[in-house]
């Protein structure tokens, strides 16, 4: 019926010495940003997952309900997402477990924009607005919005995955604000054109969500554990990362290596369990999206997070 992916097998190299050997998939989803490509550049977490038996299978991702559709499907087993994406999936049934967050990073997402006469976000108005929708850039819009009195209602809303070309729309005027976070927002930093019009300081928390598939994180517990543990190794080795390392990430973000610098040691690699902190702010989203008539029900977000093994 589907409510039960099957779980795909690597058939092992044997070289024509060994017999062949069945391993367990783990099926990742990252988009480019964040922890999860970094250790997709490096390398580091297939070899640990292989150490445990189970090859790593990584699926690059546009944006953050991406990932929580595929889960939905049985499709990946683990991922990372945004704050806003999470709680759509909530309230449509997907099947999935917040299994840790990162530390808030409010200055990672923004508002970008070309045309001198956009001054305020009130300039917003009757403007076409580029983001990608469900994103923690959706959110942060919506908050920066309601705050100045404004709804979606009032700009014209063009829902399109993040990419770098919309840089050459907003010079060119084909849109007239970006919604947009790291590392893709270091690269409009550095855009002589572009000018951050608002920052998510003091609107919004913009955590880094991890989650996986259900059924996964009750049968592989120590998978989790396992990623994070890369995660924060990652994070401690910090000081002594080696240029090979910065150059390989750069190549996976597709970023100049100076952004793709800055991008890295701006990541905690710290992910800890939810408590009932953040599960009341996840709840304050969802219960935002739900009072302006974005969700189709209410997201109850304490009966998704995993109280582990």
């Amino acid at each position: 019926m589907g409510m039960i992916a099957p779980r795909k097998k690597f058939r092992a190299p044997t070289n024509g010495k060994t017999r062949d050997k069945d391993i367990n998939v783990t099926r990742l989803g990252y988009q480019k940003f964040g922890t999860l490509a970094a250790l997709k550049a490096l390398g580091s977490l297939d070899a640990r997952l292989a150490s445990l038996g189970f090859h790593a299978e990584w699926r690059e991702f546009n944006s953050g309900p991406d990932i929580l559709d595929a889960i939905g499907r049985g499709e990946i087993d683990f991922g990372v997402t945004g704050e806003a994406a999470t709680v759509f999936a909530v309230a449509m049934g997907v099947s999935f477990f917040y299994v840790g967050f990162e530390p808030p990073a409010p200055s990672d997402v923004a508002i970008v924009v070309a045309d001198r006469n956009i001054r305020t976000v009130d300039d917003l108005r009757g403007k076409k607005v580029a983001f990608s929708r469900w994103s923690n850039a959706d959110y942060f819009l919506m908050t920066a919005l309601k705050r100045r009195g404004l709804s979606r209602a009032d700009i014209e809303p063009i829902y399109i995955p993040p990419s770098l070309d919309l840089l050459d729309d907003l010079k060119g005027g084909a849109i007239h604000a970006w919604g947009i976070w790291e590392p893709l927002l270091s690269v409009a930093r550095d855009n002589d054109a572009a000018r951050i019009l608002l920052d998510g300081s003091e609107h919004v928390v913009n955590r880094q969500f991890y989650v996986a598939r259900r059924l996964f994180a009750v049968g592989h517990p120590q998978i989790i554990e396992a990623i994070f543990t890369e995660i924060r190794a990652l994070g401690a080795s910090r000081a002594a990362r080696q240029p090979n390392d910065l150059r390989a990430i750069a190549r996976c973000l597709n970023l100049d290596h100076s952004v793709a610098e800055r991008h890295l040691n701006r990541l905690e690699f710290r992910p800890q369990p939810l408590d009932d902190e953040i599960i009341e702010e996840q709840q304050a989203i969802a219960d935002a999206y739900l009072s302006s008539g974005q969700l189709p029900a209410r997201a109850a977000i304490a009966d998704a997070v995993w109280r582990g093994s």
